[in-house]
């Protein structure tokens, strides 16, 4: 079968396949023989497929697994390049991976080609069907009625029940490793802004002093649970983000250069996992605003007291 995972769904999914497949599945069967071809997470949860779940697959239904591991940008790069032959049987992205491919129509031809292959007609369901259902479920806890900030100072996300007012702490983020060549080993994350992307939440980290490049990430959390996992990485400061409906995947806005007086900015794009620059030197840039009706990028500027816009789509 052919399927898009998201983590969130990870755990439930790989406990059912180890499960499902003995009764399932016979060394017979479409597998048997045959090389797979998937997409895993890089890290940790990685390898735990690579050393725990592909071995037992490949035994339980005698075939070879090939696994390319990556990030959710990544494989969404790979999907694209593979639309019109799709070669990958698993794919693992995260959750806004699975809006992108959604919008992108990178899951159907994944379908055609396994329904093809084996005769199987595979549905696929999605979870905006059970939106009324898992609000009921989540009753005063849902995130419909919560309101997230960012804490810089505590290195935190908040969360305030909209209609008690009560705060509780979502996450917190711990000390990041220090890329420069001066200072601790480790510093502060300092979120810098928040971003509602999909059913989760994307928060930029500016990371904190002695400020080196390649130290800086947009962090993706879960607004349920507070799970939190780098998303994009190696960017310098990052003050703000966007995740636009159409056009570029996101968008980040970040200092490129804190010796100049006043510091400059910069806004990238991101088709796939390389950025694109937008717009540079910007004089002091603190916030990023989008009006998708105009497919416009607004960035103000403190030092000069502007708003500047440009172009995105």
């Amino acid at each position: 079968m052919k399927l898009i995972l998201s983590r969130r769904n990870l755990i439930k999914s790989v406990s059912a396949a180890a499960l499902a497949a003995p009764m399932g599945y016979v060394k017979n069967g479409w597998a048997q023989g045959k090389q797979i071809q998937v997409g895993i997470w890089g890290g940790n949860q990685g390898e735990f497929i690579r050393k725990n779940v592909l071995p037992a697959f490949e035994k339980e239904l005698d075939c070879k697994v090939l696994a390319q591991q990556g990030s959710t940008l990544g494989q969404i790069s790979l999907l694209r390049a593979s639309k019109e032959a799709p070669k990958f049987t698993v794919m693992f992205v995260d959750d806004l991976g699975v809006e992108i491919a959604k919008r992108e129509g990178l899951i159907d031809p994944l379908l055609k080609a396994f329904t093809d292959k084996t005769g199987i007609k595979a549905n696929v369901v999605y979870a905006a069907a059970g939106l009324n259902e898992r609000l009921a479920a989540e009753g005063q806890n849902s995130p419909a009625d919560l309101l997230f900030t960012v804490d810089a100072g505590m290195n935190l996300v908040w969360q305030t029940n909209a209609t008690t007012g009560r705060n509780k702490v979502l996450v917190q983020f711990p000390n990041v490793p220090n890329v420069g060549a001066v200072g601790p080993p480790t510093k502060e994350a300092v979120p810098t802004s928040l971003q509602a992307c999909g059913d989760g939440l994307l928060v930029t980290l500016l990371s904190g002093g002695p400020f080196a490049a390649f130290n800086s990430s947009v962090m993706w959390v879960d607004p349920t649970t507070g799970a939190a996992h780098i998303f994009i990485s190696n960017l310098n400061m990052a003050i703000d983000v966007a995740c636009p409906s159409q056009g570029p995947l996101f968008l980040v806005l970040e200092f490129m250069d804190l010796t100049a007086t006043p510091p400059l900015g910069r806004v990238l794009t991101y088709h796939g996992p390389t950025p694109t620059v937008l717009l540079r030197n910007i004089t002091t840039p603190t916030s990023l605003a989008l009006d998708e009706s105009t497919g416009t990028a607004y960035i103000v500027s403190r030092s000069d007291g502007k708003i500047l816009t440009i172009k995105y789509l």
